[in-house]
Parts: C-alpha cells; sequence; structure tokens
C-alpha cells in the first residue's frame, strides 16, 4: 500500500494528513489542524506531525499560501520558506511537490459532488466555463480554471493583492483613509 502526505499550509494553520490507496483522498488514514503560531518554520511543524507515526510515506504535496517559484515559496502572510529539495532531505523521500494553495483547491474542483456544493446564489452555469475561486482566509487566495478543450487547466493568481481602483467616492475615502494609515490598499488587506 502506498502512503502520501499532504498539507494545506496557510498563514494561520496547517491542515495535514496521511492517505493511502486503499481509503483515497476524502478519507485520511490520520489528520491534524496545527496552529502556525506554535512552530519555527513549516519544517518543525512536519518534524511534530510526524512524531510517532510509522507510515512509510513515498510522495508528499504541500499546497501553501505563497507564490511558488522553482520549488521554493516564501509564505505570504508567515515568515516562513518551504523548499522542495530541504523537504525531499528531511522525508528521505524523491517525490515532493510545492504547489500554491489555490491550485490545489482548483484541482479538487472538477472532484466534487453535489453532496460537497451548497448554492450561495442560483445561476445558470454554463458547461466548461471558466471558474473563479476566490479565498478569504488569514490572506485573499485566488485562482482560476480554463478548459482546455479536453479538461480544466488551473492557473494560480496572487489577485488579492492588486490594488483597490477606487470609482466612487466612498471607496476614494476608504483608499485615502487606508493610504494615511500606512497600508498598501489591496483588496486583501480591505478584507
Amino acid at each position: 500500500m502506498s502512503y502520501i502526505l499532504a498539507a494545506d499550509v496557510g498563514g494561520t494553520k496547517t491542515n495535514i494528513g496521511i492517505f493511502d490507496s486503499e481509503h483515497g483522498c476524502r478519507n485520511p488514514v490520520v489528520e491534524e489542524t496545527l496552529l502556525c503560531k506554535n512552530y519555527s518554520s513549516f519544517n518543525e511543524l512536519l518534524k511534530d506531525f510526524l512524531a510517532g507515526k510509522e507510515y512509510p510515506v513515498e510522495s508528499a504535496c504541500f499546497g501553501v499560501a505563497g507564490p511558488v517559484r522553482n520549488g521554493r515559496v516564501q509564505l505570504t502572510n508567515l515568515p516562513w520558506l518551504l523548499e522542495e529539495e530541504e523537504l525531499k532531505q528531511i522525508l528521505g523521500i524523491q517525490s515532493i511537490s510545492l504547489i500554491n494553495d489555490l491550485v490545489a483547491l482548483g484541482h479538487s474542483i472538477p472532484e466534487l459532488t453535489e453532496k460537497d456544493i451548497i448554492t450561495l446564489h442560483e445561476g445558470s452555469p454554463e458547461k466548461n466555463a471558466t471558474v473563479g475561486i476566490v479565498a478569504p482566509g488569514t490572506g485573499l487566495g485566488m485562482a482560476f480554471l480554463v478548459w482546455d478543450g479536453h479538461k480544466y487547466i488551473v492557473c494560480p493568481s496572487e489577485g488579492g493583492h492588486a490594488g483597490l481602483a477606487p470609482n466612487s467616492s466612498v471607496t476614494l475615502e476608504l483608499l485615502e483613509y487606508m493610504m494615511m494609515n500606512g497600508h498598501y490598499v489591496s483588496f486583501e488587506s480591505i478584507c
């Protein structure tokens, strides 16, 4: 049986679990939610989670809140740096992927079933239309999915860091207020 280590690493908490081929992706063998403030690094959190667990993990994937470049990510709202090569050494496995957390979420969209979905506002969905994801948390994550004719492709976005473009007197006042208080006025900072 093969075991996979997976985590959603955010600015406030990390959801982490071990999955196997028998139980599938909806039924972790073990899972925990750990507060990031209790750890100085992801490596420390990872060692704490794995302590006493005897599952022969063969691969790992970590969805991380920040832009991933060349196997490295500096978290946007936490002073943690994660590197695939270092994680390979720590875990003693060669198959490790760091991906943006909203890219990870985006890959789950085509797998959702009716029982996973709550409709907030009725609409008229168009088959294979572009899908947008907005995920408020410690930060404001965004991603989108586009149909390539055969499957959805997930595209990361750091859209939450886009600056406010006022288009009314109220939003102009908001911009001025936040600028006077030393803020870069992004959608994330407004939220």
